[in-house]
């Protein structure tokens, strides 16, 4: 029944059923070792490991590009609005903190790329906006074992419920200017590189040690038996307008007959926020 479902669902349970076993167990796989500091060898395992099971065509990006990803049915017509048709699909990675827990759980750091539920990528230099996903993994290396590695935790994110704002996506990606001849001899430059943080949904309540879809449509059970809907979210936009936004897993991941719980709004926004940046690191000694 796959072949009934958006590219996303497809996507998801691949991943599901590639990284955990059917009791939920994590499975353990082994990545080549990293060439560099840009270089993931996730997003290439993903890609060539997993994907290549969908029947779909799977491009990568390379380093510093985004998204990480792009699925695509070469039998359709491309619609970037259309889910069945193509896919962007962003991997971000964290690990865990020495207590267990999922790190930078509220926030973690897009670098200069915020995510979007739609993003810009080129067909023949041509600009194409298609739907984006948002892949959140939390990866550890059993025993030690840098190559060996297991995700404990994982959602595959409709990147409209982190943002919907493409003429933002649009600004902070476009071209910016650079101040260039900065410090007493004038070979310095600012790069006005920006740095975005955003949510983090492994940090929601429930998600850790689980494999989890969000997803727009609230009708992926009907369509597939072998998925159930566990949580709805509902987001709250600056003009006051809400989201919703349905949490899946597969069926036999859940208590039977478990009801649906509503999250609400599960990102909350710390009180203490202000526009000023942080002082970089005070050096303070006694002389």
């Amino acid at each position: 029944m796959m072949n009934n479902l958006d590219i996303p669902t497809r996507a998801f349970i691949a991943l599901r059923k590639h990284f955990f076993d059917d009791d939920m167990n994590p499975t353990d796989f082994f990545l080549r070792p990293k060439k560099n500091t840009q270089d993931d060898p996730l997003d290439e395992y993903i890609a060539a490991s997993i994907f290549s099971v969908l029947k779909l065509e799977c491009h990568r990006s390379g380093p510093l590009v985004s998204p990480d990803i792009v699925l695509f049915d070469a039998a359709k017509n491309v619609d970037g609005d259309n889910t069945n048709s193509i896919l962007a699909i962003e991997l971000k990675r964290v690990s865990r903190t020495s207590s267990g827990a999922v790190s930078r759980a509220s926030s973690i750091d897009y670098n200069s790329t915020p995510p979007c539920g739609k993003v810009r990528v080129y067909n023949n230099k041509t600009p194409l906006d298609i739907r984006s996903f948002y892949l959140f993994v939390c990866s550890e290396n059993p025993f030690g074992d840098s190559a060996r590695t297991r995700i404990t935790a994982m959602s595959l994110v409709d990147g409209n419920l982190l943002n919907e704002n493409f003429s933002f996506y649009l600004s902070v990606t476009g071209e910016r200017k650079k101040k260039i001849g900065l410090g007493s001899f004038g070979d310095g430059i600012d790069r006005a590189r920006p740095m975005i943080t955003f949510p983090n949904p492994l940090g929601v309540r429930g998600f850790d040690k689980a494999a989890t879809l969000i997803h727009p449509d609230h009708t992926l059970a009907d369509k597939d038996k072998n998925i159930q809907m566990v949580n709805i979210i509902e987001r709250v936009k600056r003009d006051g307008t809400v989201r919703s936004f349905y949490c899946y897993r597969l069926a036999g991941d859940m208590p039977v007959d478990s009801d649906v719980a509503y999250l609400g709004d599960p990102f909350e926004i710390p009180d203490n926020r202000n526009t000023k940046t942080k002082q970089r690191g005070k050096f303070n000694i006694s002389i």
